[in-house]
């Protein structure tokens, strides 16, 4: 449960800004705080399951590359099956 209210309180604090618009030094601070909450947590996470999060990443990335390829779903949001 940890992981997940610190990932709302990043996503809370990144929404503090509108789309598009740069972050002031407080909101970069903000956000950049809770970003490594999160990050500290998963490593914590890694160590107790013995996993290499950059190698879990690297494979994950793989997966969605062959996904969403990037000249199918470019400019497109939707979801695919």
């Amino acid at each position: 449960m940890p992981l997940l209210r610190l990932s709302a309180e990043l996503l809370l604090a990144q929404l503090l800004n509108s789309p598009g618009d740069p972050l002031t030094p407080e909101q970069r601070h903000t956000v950049t705080a809770e970003m490594a909450d999160v990050l500290i947590h998963l490593c914590r996470m890694a160590d107790v399951l013995g996993a290499d999060l950059l190698e879990v990443a690297a494979r994950k990335l793989v997966v969605v590359g062959r996904h969403y390829p990037a000249d199918e779903v470019r400019g497109n949001s939707a979801k695919r099956p």
